[in-house]
Formats: C-alpha cells, sequence, structure tokens
C-alpha cells in the first residue's frame, strides 16, 4: 500500500507539471494565431500589400509535449529474496553437565557433605567421616576401580570414610577426565566397589551418580546414602540416573 502512494504522489506531481507546461504552449499558440488574423485583415485594408514581417510565429502544431519517465514499480514476485536462513542442527544427545559443580574432587566432596548436613532431619543420619585422597593405590579398596582405569579415567578423587570402622560408610566424588570417562567410571564402581570390606558391617544401600566429568558414590545407611544423592543432584543441578547397585534388606545384602 505504501509503494502505491508513493507511486500516485509521483504520478500526480508528473502529471500536473505536463498540463502546467501545455497549457502554457497551448494559449501562446492562440495568441499567435489571433495576432496572424489581424495582421491578414490589415493587408486587406491595404490593398493587399502585406505589412507583417518575415518573422516565424511558432504555432500549436511546433508544440512538442514531453512524455513523462515513469518507472514501472518492480514486481515483488520479480525482487531477489532475502538469503534463506541456515536453522542449527539439533545437538546430540550429551551427558549431563556437571552445574555447580567445580573445583577439585575435594572441594565437591565437601560442598557435597555440607549440603547433605543441611538437609538432614536428624544430625546423627550421617556418621561422622574423615576425608581423604583416593590415588591409585588405593582406588580399588576406596572405589572398586582397577589402578590402571584408576589413572587412565580419573583427574582426581576424594572420599569421606567413618570414623568408627565398625560403621559402613563412605562418599566419594570422583572427578574423571571428561564426561565420557565418568560414565565409564559409574558403571566401573557399581561392578567393583566391595561392600563387604566393612568389619561385621554392611551399608544399607550402596548408589552412583554422575554429572558431567564428576561420579558420586555414596555407601552407608538409607537416609545418608538418600540425601548424599540429593545433595549431589542439587548442588549440579543436572545428573544422571543413579545405580542403585546393592540394598540391604532386612539384614542380608541383596546385590544389583
Amino acid at each position: 500500500m505504501e509503494k502505491f502512494i508513493k507511486n500516485f504522489a509521483w504520478f500526480t506531481r508528473n502529471y500536473l507539471k505536463n498540463f502546467a507546461w501545455f497549457t502554457r504552449n497551448y494559449l501562446r499558440a492562440a495568441l499567435a494565431a489571433v495576432l496572424l488574423i489581424a495582421l491578414s485583415a490589415g493587408c486587406a485594408g491595404n490593398g493587399g500589400q502585406p505589412s507583417v514581417t518575415s518573422e516565424t510565429v511558432t504555432g500549436a502544431a511546433d508544440a512538442v509535449v514531453p512524455t513523462a519517465d515513469v518507472t514501472e514499480p518492480s514486481d515483488p514476485a520479480t525482487e531477489p529474496s532475502d538469503p534463506a536462513v541456515e536453522l542449527p542442527e539439533a545437538p546430540a544427545d550429551e551427558p549431563p553437565s556437571s552445574g555447580g559443580l567445580g573445583g577439585t574432587s575435594a572441594e565437591a566432596l565437601d560442598a557435597l557433605l555440607a549440603k547433605a548436613k543441611e538437609m538432614l532431619a536428624e544430625p546423627d543420619q550421617m556418621p561422622a567421616s574423615l576425608p581423604g585422597a583416593v590415588t591409585g593405590e588405593n582406588s580399588k579398596s576406596a572405589l572398586g576401580v582397577e589402578p590402571e582405569d584408576f589413572d587412565r579415567l580419573v583427574e582426581d578423587a576424594a572420599a569421606a570414610t567413618a570414623m568408627i570402622t565398625t560403621f559402613a560408610h563412605e562418599i566419594a566424588v570422583v572427578k574423571a577426565k571428561d564426561a565420557s570417562a565418568a560414565q565409564e567410571l559409574k558403571s566401573l564402581i557399581a561392578q567393583g566397589f566391595d561392600y563387604a570390606k566393612w568389619i561385621c558391617a554392611y551399608p544399607e544401600e550402596c548408589v552412583v551418580v554422575e554429572s558431567g566429568r564428576y561420579v558420586m558414590l555414596a555407601a552407608s545407611k538409607f537416609a545418608a546414602a538418600e540425601i548424599s544423592v540429593e545433595a549431589f543432584q542439587k548442588i549440579a543441578g543436572e545428573a544422571g540416573e543413579k545405580n542403585i547397585f546393592y540394598i540391604d534388606a532386612v539384614g542380608g545384602g541383596v546385590e544389583y
């Protein structure tokens, strides 16, 4: 509509300009014709001897009406269209990111334990524990991961174990070299962790979960294990599916 209004305004302006030009020349030609008639009448009164000079009178026939150079509006169908916008491809499925988790495994473990204590309904649901580093030398006993796999997949690891060894309790955080290594570690821990390593005691639940490069293992009472998983998930913001690979069924362990 806007283009039509612009073209109509342009046509009207040029039409009026040409009309004014034609009118001016038409009046000039008419005046010249009247003068010629008057001179002819004068010649007849002077015995046929014309007294008209040899000036050339420009008549209406000599007038040339200029043609308007009207540019036709371009056809939208023939105008070049906007270049096609390429939509980005949907990203492939990736393991969940580690979200709020960061730093070393020891720092992540400290944050996890602090968050878990905030969430506990009763303080004694989480046994008192001592944190320590996990290396290739003790990875088999702490995580159930062979030293060569630990060195290949792990950047660093830390675990908090019960201060009283007769309590079956361990919370561990492993920082893998990348997300795919974390996925492999999660599987290795579930397959190799020794839930019978405590003296005359068994954990009520053993569970492992991952987020990005971080893997968390909880082997403890039901409440402590579940609260640890929830704390890990809250800090990470996004986590994979938890794998409960052992649960104590009425005093007799059941391995999954």
